[in-house]
């Protein structure tokens, strides 16, 4: 979700505007968040992001308003035990080290930097096919800080005006993923195209890329004769080992096209913050 905060950074700076970053360095023991989350405070006073809400939240207000004033960068540890239960609210037990720093137009091209840092990429999920539940997917996986790929062999299911919350929409075959874009260990694949066939050839091109997750739309018995056919045809087993998941999704008893999306939607979440920990 820090793709968001370092998006409007930017923006402000090159509007020409101070902003404020708050950036959770180290955690220890229980905290609301793991994931070093980043939160924003705009010259206009607008909070964008959040780095655990209420208190902690609060914490990471102060902390900016000293910066603001410094016009410098401070670090600060706020310590959620039961001393200071009482004032904050939280007893998680834990401690979160934040920094906070003002950053002017003229630091536009360090912010630049900063955001382009491999361990800010988002987490990506290439979702083959453009029906109903990608379509809930997408939007789902987008709101979460998922940077959304839609691949679709007809025009009309992979489009910008579809999915305008896509990174990126394809139209073409899946042979045509070659060419697209290399995936790893940070990389997701959901295969929800219409029909068994372009589903076996999809799980066979994500079998053989690095991909972190793998999720196919089925029934179990669906699962069964897709990987027999592909064990049949060669495919080795550990080819796709315990980051394939089908049926996708987490069990929830979905029945909609929504609540299978959902369902995706939270699995992925839980496979990216497991990668976290």
């Amino acid at each position: 979700m820090s793709r968001r905060v370092w998006e409007r950074l930017l923006a402000e700076l090159r509007e020409g505007r101070p902003a404020l970053l708050v950036s959770v360095i180290e955690s220890k023991g229980s905290v609301p968040r793991k994931d070093r989350p980043r939160m924003l405070f705009t010259d206009e006073g607008l909070q964008v992001g959040t780095i655990g809400g209420g208190c902690v939240d609060g914490f990471a207000y102060e902390l900016a308003r000293r910066a603001g004033e410094s016009k410098g960068a401070i670090r600060d540890t706020l310590h959620l035990d039961a001393e200071a239960g009482d004032e904050t609210g939280l007893v998680c037990g834990g401690e979160i080290l934040a920094e906070a720093e003002r950053f002017t137009p003229q630091d536009l091209a360090r912010a630049e930097d900063l955001a382009a840092a491999p361990e800010e990429a988002p987490y990506r999920v290439l979702i083959f096919g453009g029906g109903h539940v990608s379509l809930s997917l997408g939007r789902f996986a987008h709101e979460v800080g998922f940077a959304v790929h839609v691949l679709d062999d007809r025009e009309k299911y992979a489009s910008a005006e579809r999915f305008p919350f896509a990174a990126e929409t394809r139209v073409g075959d899946v042979a045509s993923a070659d060419r697209w874009m290399p995936l790893g260990e940070r990389d997701a694949v959901v295969i929800a195209t219409r029909g068994h066939r372009h589903d076996e050839t999809a799980l066979t091109w994500a079998a053989g890329t690095e991909a972190g997750y793998i999720g196919m739309l089925s029934s179990s018995r669906k699962r069964k004769l897709i990987v027999e056919a592909l064990l049949e045809g060669g495919l080795q087993p550990e080819a796709l080992g315990e980051r394939f998941h089908a049926p996708v999704g987490l069990s929830i008893g979905a029945l909609t096209a929504e609540e299978i999306a959902l369902a995706i939607a939270a699995e992925l979440i839980q496979w990216r913050n497991g990668n976290r920990e």
